[in-house]
């Protein structure tokens, strides 16, 4: 399991409590950085999977791959 702060911390430089938060409001589904693959709800949690897209040629590799997954983040 990743520590979730620090890895999107890594990963999107201090842009995924914005994110996030947008992704709670349910106001985005995607960007240019990033793609909201599913938001899954069970007994009022949420799952979200979150990938790649193409960013930059050395990233575009990646965006079929999982990038972060949150389980259980938004009570």
């Amino acid at each position: 399991m990743y520590n979730v702060k620090e890895t999107a911390v890594e990963v999107f430089d201090d842009g995924i409590v914005d994110i996030l938060k947008e992704v709670s409001e349910k106001k985005i589904s995607i960007c240019n950085r990033y793609v909201i693959d599913r938001i899954k709800r069970c007994k009022g949690k949420e799952e979200i999977m979150i990938h790649w897209r193409h960013i930059t040629k050395r990233a575009a590799s990646m965006e079929k791959g999982t990038l972060l997954k949150i389980k259980n983040f938004f009570d």
